[in-house]
C-alpha cells in the first residue's frame, strides 16, 4: 500500500514536470506524498519496529487458524460501559442478543460475517503497550481460549485500526475498514437484530393457534398431517394451514420500538394472538413462539403494534424464555389475512383417504345394511346391483365442499351411514344426507364427527343411497 502511495506521489510529480510546474510545486507535491506515507505508516503499524511481515506464531494463539463457526460467544463492551453478550442457541441458524434488558434474536450468518472480518484483517507490527482510547472491546470465546479485539473510532482516510490480544503470543494491530469501525458500536450491534415478532425457523412446525374476535383455531401436525384440535376434532386443510403459517412468520415489520415505548399499546386487551410451535432439534425440544396484536399504530389503521416472543420448550416440557418480549410496528395487510375462524382450517374434503385405498364400504339405512367390496374388475355385492358405489367413494374421497359448518345445518336430514375401509382397516366412518344451500338449492350434506360439509346434489348418488 505504501509503494503504491509512493508510485502515485512519483507519477504526480513526473505530470507536474512535464507541464512546467516550477520546482516549488514539485517540492510541495512531494511533502504531501510523504505527509500520506507517514499517515499511512502510523495507521498500518502504528510506529513499531517496521520490516516484515510477523510469523504467524508471534501472533495470540486464538488468532491462529482461526475459524468463525467454532467462536462460541461474544461480549461487546463500549466506552460508556454499556455491555452486550451474544451467545448461540440451540437453533442453528439463530444466536441471541442480550442488551438493555432485552433479549433479541440474531441470525447466525450477521455473526459469522462479523467474525470473517476479524479472521481476515491484515496484521500489522506489535503493539508495544500501546492504547486504543474512546474504542470498543470485543471479547470472543474460542476453543484456543478468549481473544480480544479492541477496535478504534479513529477513522483517517477511509481505514481505522484494531489491536488483537490474548494468551500465546504478542498484541498485534491490525488495519481495518473504516466501516468495521462502526460495526460493533451499539447503533451497529442493534442493526444486527431480526424485525419480525416471529421467526421462521429451519425445523418443523407442528402446532399453529390463532385467537380473534371470539374465535379460537388451533391446529397440529401428527405424523405429516395436519388436524384440528381446538373447537372441533378434524383433519384440517394442510395447503391453508401452511399458508397461515407463512403469513404469521412473514410479518412486515416498519419500526423497532425501544423498552420506553412499548407500554399502553393494548396488549392487555388484544385483538388477536398467533401462537406457533416448532420442533428444532433432538430430544423433542420445540421453540414456541407467540405474537399480540395490539391497538392501531396510525389514525388510518393501516399499521398495528405487535409484541412478540420466544420461549424454549424441553422434550421434559420445561420452558425457558429465549428472546423477547419485543414490540414492533407492523403492517396490518401483513396480518389481516390471519384468520382465527375455524371453518377456514378443516379440510374440505370428507375423508382424506384416496379413493383407491377404500377396499371395502356398508350403507346402512334404515336398519338395513349392504356391503360392497371392490375387485379387480370393480365393485361387488352379494345381493342386488353395486349401484353408485364408485361414485359415493369419489365424492368422499376426492371431492372439495364448500365452507364447511360447526354447527348443523338447519333443516338437513339423514339418509344414510357409510363406513369406508381399507387393508388396514376402518378408515372412516360419515353420515350423508341432504339439506338445503344458500339459495335454498337442494345439496348432499355430509357429516363426519362434528363437521357438515355441503355438496351439489348428486341425483343418482342421493337416490341410491335412499
Amino acid at each position: 500500500m505504501v509503494r503504491d502511495l509512493e508510485r502515485t506521489s512519483k507519477e504526480g510529480i513526473g505530470t507536474g514536470y512535464t507541464r512546467g510546474v516550477n520546482s516549488k510545486s514539485a517540492i510541495v507535491a512531494l511533502g504531501v506524498a510523504l505527509v500520506a506515507c507517514g499517515v499511512l505508516f502510523w495507521l498500518s503499524g502504528r510506529g513499531g519496529g517496521g520490516g516484515g511481515k510477523p510469523g504467524e506464531t508471534e501472533l495470540p494463539a486464538w488468532t491462529r487458524g482461526f475459524d468463525p463457526a467454532r467462536v462460541t460467544g461474544l461480549r461487546v463492551q463500549w466506552p460508556d460501559g454499556g455491555v452486550a453478550q451474544l451467545e448461540p442457541t440451540p437453533v442453528t441458524d439463530v444466536w441471541l442478543l442480550e442488551c438493555d434488558g432485552e433479549r433479541w434474536p440474531v441470525a447466525t450468518t450477521r455473526i459469522r460475517g462479523a467474525l470473517r472480518l476479524i479472521g481476515e484483517m491484515s496484521v500489522g507490527s506489535e503493539a508495544e503497550g500501546e492504547e486504543l482510547v474512546g474504542g470498543v472491546v470485543v471479547r470472543l470465546t474460542t476453543p484456543a481460549g478468549e481473544g480480544v479485539v479492541r477496535v478504534g473510532s479513529d477513522v483517517v482516510g477511509g481505514k481505522g485500526w484494531a489491536r488483537l490480544e490474548g494468551e500465546g503470543g504478542a498484541p498485534r494491530v491490525a488495519v481495518v475498514d473504516g466501516g468495521f469501525t462502526r460495526l460493533f458500536t451499539k447503533q451497529g450491534l442493534l442493526a444486527w437484530r431480526e424485525p419480525v415478532p416471529m421467526l421462521p425457523l429451519p425445523g418443523e412446525t407442528m402446532r399453529l393457534k390463532v385467537v380473534a374476535g371470539g374465535l379460537e383455531s388451533e391446529v397440529t401436525r401428527v405424523k405429516g398431517r395436519w388436524g384440528m384440535t381446538v373447537p372441533v376434532g378434524a383433519p384440517a386443510d394442510g395447503e391453508f394451514v401452511q399458508a397461515a403459517i407463512a403469513r404469521a412468520h412473514g410479518m412486515k415489520v416498519t419500526r423497532v420500538l425501544t423498552v420506553a415505548e412499548a407500554s399502553g399499546l393494548g396488549f392487555d386487551e388484544p385483538t388477536a394472538v398467533v401462537v406457533s410451535e416448532t420442533r428444532v432439534g433432538g430430544e423433542g425440544m420445540s421453540v414456541v413462539q407467540e405474537a399480540v396484536i395490539g391497538n392501531a399504530a396510525d389514525v388510518s389503521g393501516e399499521s398495528a403494534y405487535v409484541r412478540g416472543r420466544g420461549v424454549w420448550v424441553e422434550g421434559d416440557g420445561k420452558e425457558r424464555a429465549a428472546w423477547g418480549p419485543v414490540v414492533f410496528v407492523v403492517e396490518r395487510s401483513s396480518i389481516e389475512r390471519l384468520t382465527a375462524d375455524p371453518r377456514a382450517y378443516v379440510s374440505k374434503r370428507a375423508v382424506e383417504s384416496p379413493a383407491a385405498d377404500v377396499l371395502r364400504v356398508v350403507v346402512r339405512v334404515g336398519g338395513g345394511e349392504r356391503e360392497y367390496r371392490r375387485e379387480l374388475n370393480g365393485w361387488s355385492v352379494k345381493e342386488g346391483t353395486v349401484g353408485e358405489v364408485g361414485a359415493l367413494v369419489g365424492l368422499l374421497c376426492e371431492k372439495d365442499a364448500g365452507m364447511p359448518a360447526l354447527a348443523e345445518p338447519t333443516g338437513w336430514r339423514a339418509i344414510a351411514e357409510v363406513e369406508l375401509s381399507g387393508s388396514g382397516g376402518a378408515l372412516a366412518k360419515v353420515v350423508v344426507g341432504e339439506g338445503k344451500g344458500a339459495k335454498g338449492e337442494r345439496v348432499l350434506v355430509v357429516k363426519t364427527a362434528e363437521v357438515w360439509r355441503e355438496y351439489a346434489w348428486e341425483a343418482g348418488v342421493g337416490a341410491w343411497l335412499e
